[in-house]
């Protein structure tokens, strides 16, 4: 996820001077990996909160 973040950011000035719709699609798929993680992420909390609490 860092790496996909990484390469983006690195990639991001040329391919903006490129092609700035690529770009804009570029981050907006990277930000919804993102935010996939993080939903991940939250579920796993949730789960674990209600097996302690149990």
């Amino acid at each position: 996820m860092v790496s996909a973040v990484r390469l983006s950011q690195a990639a991001g000035p040329c391919s903006m001077d490129e092609d700035p719709v690529h770009s804009t699609l570029e981050a907006t798929r990277v930000l919804l990996q993102i935010a996939k993680y993080g939903i991940i992420a939250i579920a796993v909390i949730i789960t674990l909160c209600v097996c302690i609490c149990r």
